[in-house]
């Protein structure tokens, strides 16, 4: 992972001798041998080139690290949308300048978009959908204009106001719009992807399912949040020829739903739940969008391995409202409470073990501690009951232990969180779950005055939340109290 910060990332096509000729410019005016102050592909990791690696998302994965480590994103446009992205002998709809652009809006950063010339591109029209705030666009005649407003941007003499917060920007645009409509019977209308916009280009040639399946495949197989994503985008990216608001194609139908959930997975992990167009809330509006015209149900007893959008709007609710703001906090929680309520009484108490723990931690929220222990104990007993899932057993053992232990009985409670944690396959069991049940030691064995266990729990948190880049997961008080090597 790259670990250097830098003041900017320059995003440009470079096919010609004169870009090349800018970026290395660019590079040399503004970083010396000891700081790098902007990243420059080519210039910056030699090795980062169609001609040094075969494999383009390793080049991509390259670049949207540092993307992800700079303050600010410049992005020039010339009139070329960049390298497409191939798979074997067809390519997809995303090219390398979309994906770092992407990466740009999902961390937030300041974006300065710089076009070359009047005519309207298939770069500016992207970055038209985008949200105002966060974004300054600026239109040069030449590349020499161009040159000296990118040196203004680093010379910092060309001012834009930080991109507003994920969580106060979701909050403000969906209570302002929602409030009024928490109730049981106005659920499941969210807000959706992009708006429900089909966003980009999507190319004037026959649908490829394999494409979309390859995409989405590399994307199950990763457990590194930035690779989900990316791998994820560039198939829904490719989907969008297709849109999920309008096809009942059966096939196209299962491709949409595998690539909701594929990233409902990564950005709840990455803590992207207040993102409000590329958020795990809008990703489960669009979702339910499809389930609904194709009169497919949001939970199916029959099939319950499909999938569950009462358990996951009821989560997604839930992680929002302990970012939010006091002032919001409750009317989200109630939404997440409604979900809940409502998914209990859609199933048999026997497909309730995935909603319980959910309802524990909203009892855990409204601090019936007695009545959370009740509930937890309630989940854990019916996953035994199934001895389908060990790691389930031992996931719901440390989040009873961990109620217990905040409800006074300290020692017991972090004695089942060590036998929750033996119970679990480290190799086969989600890293983000695994980091929180090491998270919760982490606290019951402070609690229990056990500070050099505490440290342990707190490191063993820290170094899988990192190498999963699982930022949700990444908190203050364990990093302080986490063992950093020397």
């Amino acid at each position: 992972m790259i670990r250097n910060s830098y003041d900017a990332f320059l995003a440009s096509a470079w096919h010609t001798d004169e870009l090349k000729s800018l970026r290395q410019r660019i590079h040399n005016d503004f970083s010396s041998p000891e700081f790098e102050r902007v990243y420059v592909a080519e210039i910056s990791d030699r090795t980062n080139s169609p001609e040094e690696k075969e494999d383009q998302l390793e080049i991509v994965d390259t670049c949207l690290e540092a993307i992800e480590q700079s303050n600010q994103f410049i992005l020039l446009d010339v009139g070329e949308y960049g390298t497409y992205l191939g798979q074997g002998s067809s390519k997809s709809v995303s090219s390398f300048l979309e994906l770092e652009l992407f990466q740009a809006v999902l961390h937030k950063k300041p974006i300065h978009f710089l076009l070359v010339g009047q005519e309207e591109t298939e770069l500016a029209s992207l970055v038209s959908r985008l949200p105002n705030s966060g974004v300054s666009k600026s239109t040069v005649g030449n590349l020499d204009e161009a040159e000296t407003e990118i040196s203004r941007v680093l010379d910092g003499k060309s001012t834009l106001s930080p991109a507003p917060g994920l969580v106060s920007e979701f909050t403000d645009e969906v209570l302002r719009t929602r409030q009024k409509h928490w109730s049981d019977q106005n659920l499941f209308s969210e807000p959706e992807l992009f708006g429900g916009s089909i966003v980009g280009n999507t190319v004037d040639d026959a649908f490829d399912a394999e494409i979309v399946d390859y995409y989405l495949k590399l994307a199950e197989a990763a457990t590194h949040t930035n690779r989900v994503l990316t791998r994820t985008w560039i198939a829904i990216r490719y989907l969008m020829k297709v849109h999920y608001s309008t096809t009942h194609d059966p096939v196209v139908v299962g491709l949409w739903r595998r690539a909701f959930s594929l990233w409902l997975r990564a950005t709840s992990w990455r803590g992207l739940h207040g993102h409000i167009w590329l958020g795990n809330v809008s990703a489960l509006g669009s979702h339910a969008l499809l389930l609904g015209q194709n009169n497919i149900p949001f939970f199916d007893e029959s099939d319950p391995s499909s999938g569950d959008l009462f358990n996951d709007l009821c989560s997604a609710y839930y992680s929002v409202s302990k970012l939010a703001g006091r002032g919001y906090s409750r009317s989200l929680l109630g939404r997440s409470e409604a979900y809940l309520s409502a998914g209990l009484k859609s199933r048999s108490r026997a497909h309730t073990h995935r909603l319980l723990p959910l309802k524990g931690a909203l009892e855990m929220r409204r601090l019936r501690l007695k009545t959370a222990v009740a509930t937890f104990s309630e989940a854990l007993e019916l996953a035994e009951g199934r001895a389908e899932d060990q790691n389930e057993v031992g996931f719901l053992m440390t989040e009873l232990g961990f109620v217990e232990a905040i409800s006074g009985s300290p020692r017991t409670g972090r004695r089942r969180i060590v036998e929750g944690l033996s119970t679990i396959d480290r190799d086969t069991w989600n890293p983000g779950f695994l980091a929180r049940a090491e998270r919760k030691l982490a606290i019951a064995s402070l609690m229990c005055l056990s500070f050099s266990d505490a440290r342990d729990a707190a490191t063993r948190a820290l170094l899988v939340a990192e190498q999963h880049d699982m930022l949700n997961q990444i908190r203050a008080p364990m990093s302080w109290l986490a063992r950093r090597p020397k």
